[in-house]
This record gives C-alpha cells, structure tokens and sequence, in this order.
C-alpha cells in the first residue's frame, strides 16, 4: 500500500539541509519513491514524501537518510506516516520529473513518447512545450478533467 511520510524540522536551517542533499542528492528518484516536496516553514522545513509501500520507504531511511543525518551530525527523526488511499496527479508533474535511479537520464530537449510504469506508449496524449527545453503531457481531451491515477 502506497504511504505519506510527512517530516516536519524546525531545528534545520536552509544551509544545513542543502549540505544533506549534497549527502542524498536527487539526481535519481529512489525506488519506491513515487513523490518529493520540499518547502520552507518559518525557521525549518516540511517534506512530504510518497512511496508506493513503506518497506520501501524504511529501507531508503536506513541505507541513505540515517547515514547522511549521522555524517552531519544531525539527529534522525522518523516521519510521520500515513497510508494513503487514494493518488490523483495531473500529467501536468511530468514537468518536473526526475529519472528514476535505475533508468538512464532523459534528455528532455528531444520529444518523445509517454509511457506507462509497464514501458508501453500511452494513447490518446499530445505534448505542449512547459519550460524551455522541456516537454509537459496534457490529456488529449482537455474539454473533461484525465487525471492520472496511480
């Protein structure tokens, strides 16, 4: 079952949580990892987090997060967790995608296909330009709402 973990860290300045993701970079998305958001709060941070189970989650904790914190001598602290029971995106996110750490980089200047998790083309799609050098996927049907659901 896909999960929420929500972190909240008021202790944490910009510069030190920008030196941690210099420890975990996101150049490629973890498995298991369907979503990031990272946002300033006052003096700390929120990160929200959505992974398609939480073992998943847990075993990214311990073989990346713990070690970082512990290298930066930081104090780990678990998330919240919350099962989710129901994902609605937009195809408008695929803007902002990143590749998956077991899938080679994108170059996302040249057109291409979507695809499913499954890898087979998606039908009934067409592509607007978002940022320059970047491709969005909006429904094919604009007149109704197509959210993507996971």
């Amino acid at each position: 079952m896909a999960v929420m973990a929500i972190y909240r860290r008021e202790d944490v300045s910009p510069e030190l949580y920008q030196a941690y993701r210099t420890q975990v970079p996101v150049e490629r998305v973890p498995r298991g990892a369907l979503a990031h958001f990272y946002g300033r709060e006052g003096r700390g941070f929120v990160v929200v987090d959505v992974w398609e189970d939480e073992s998943a989650m847990w075993r990214f904790i311990k073989d990346k997060v713990v070690p970082a914190t512990e290298r930066l001598g930081v104090a780990f602290e678990p998330p919240q967790v919350i099962p989710l029971e129901t994902i609605i995106t937009t195809a408008a996110t695929r803007a902002y995608d990143v590749p998956f750490e077991t899938a080679p980089a994108r170059d996302l200047t040249t057109a291409h296909e979507p695809q499913d998790r499954l890898g087979r083309d998606i039908v009934g799609v067409r592509s607007a330009p978002a940022h320059p050098g970047q491709r969005v996927v909006l429904p094919g049907n604009l007149d109704r709402p197509q959210p993507g659901i996971i």
